[in-house]
Formats: structure tokens, sequence, C-alpha cells
């Protein structure tokens, strides 16, 4: 075993390097790069789809393509792409959505530009739910991971199926005539 060291050569307390059987060094009980990759492969083998149950908040998620799920139509009754089931995998206990929830703010844009990209206003999409979340502070946000649906799994059959449907529906980038010149 050998301890290890912080730049100022004072040891790490319970902190220290082994050498496997196999001759790998090790720190604690960290993984090597070949027992994570055979995990990811494990885990990236499973194909699952989510049902659309409404996860801990007990909200459905509208389709943000056709509108199923608003008032006065269902939603659909797992997460679709293109309107059709999307097959998902590398998921464990299911999907899981970032949001964020903003308190009373007028400054909020200025002090959010470039932290939240990507990150969807909960408010828009639910905004009685995150009425209750955000923070009662003035200018400040609160971030929130929640599981937005469970997990049914399916074959990898059934996933190729869905993705071919799912690509049958994409419009053409370029006219028939067109794209045939370009492959």
């Amino acid at each position: 075993m050998i301890p290890i060291r912080l730049p100022d050569d004072s040891p790490v307390e319970g902190a220290q390097i082994t050498v496997g059987t196999d001759g790998v060094l090790r720190v604690g009980s960290m993984l090597t790069r070949d027992e994570f990759d055979t995990i990811e492969r494990i885990r990236n083998s499973q194909y699952f789809l989510v049902r659309n149950d409404g996860g801990e908040m007990n909200e459905t998620r509208p389709c943000q393509r056709c509108g199923a799920g608003r008032y006065p139509t269902k939603p659909h009754t797992y997460f679709t792409l293109m309107c059709v089931e999307r097959p998902w995998r590398g998921i464990e206990d299911g999907l899981r959505l970032w949001l964020k929830a903003a308190g009373p703010s007028e400054r909020k844009s200025t002090l959010l530009r470039g932290l939240d990209r990507g990150l969807q206003d909960y408010s828009k999409v639910h905004p009685t739910s995150a009425g209750h979340l955000a923070p009662a502070e003035k200018d400040s946000v609160a971030w929130y991971s929640m599981l937005a649906g469970t997990h049914i799994p399916i074959t990898l059959e059934k996933a190729r199926e869905l993705a071919r449907k799912i690509k049958d529906r994409r419009p053409q980038v370029f006219p028939p005539e067109l794209a045939a010149l370009l492959i």
C-alpha cells in the first residue's frame, strides 16, 4: 500500500493506492477503465421505453410536437420522438429530468445567462408545481433532478423497429432528387 500525499506533502487519511492481483494500481474502491467499460457495455445493451406516468411530481409531460397531454387531450403513454415511442438505453431507475424553478426576479435572465443552457423552465410546462418548487428569495433559482417516468424493458428488435419508425417520420431535409445526388 502506498499512501496518497497532497502537494504540500501531507498524507490523505484513509486513501491509499494498492496493487491488485492483476497488477493494476487502484485508489480505494475505484474501478479500472476496463471494469468501467464492461459495466457501460452492459448498461447500454439494455433498452427501455419510459412510461409518461408523471414520475415524482405525478404530472405527465405534454408532447412538444402534437400537443398530446395538454387539456383536454390525453398524453402519450410513453415518452416519444416524432410521436413514436422512443427507445432509451443506459438508464437505471427511469428517466430523470433536470429542471429549474426560479423565484421572483427582474434580474433572472442576467443572473442565469449561460448557467442554465438547455434546462427547460418548469414553469412553462407545469406552472402550479413550479410555483411550489420555486424559492421564495428574490433573484434565486433552484435546480432539481426528478424522476419523470418509470422504465419498461424492451428487446433490441423492438428498439430497432421503433427507431426505424422515428426515422421514417423525420421530414426530408433535401428533395429526393437532390438527396440521391448526395449519396
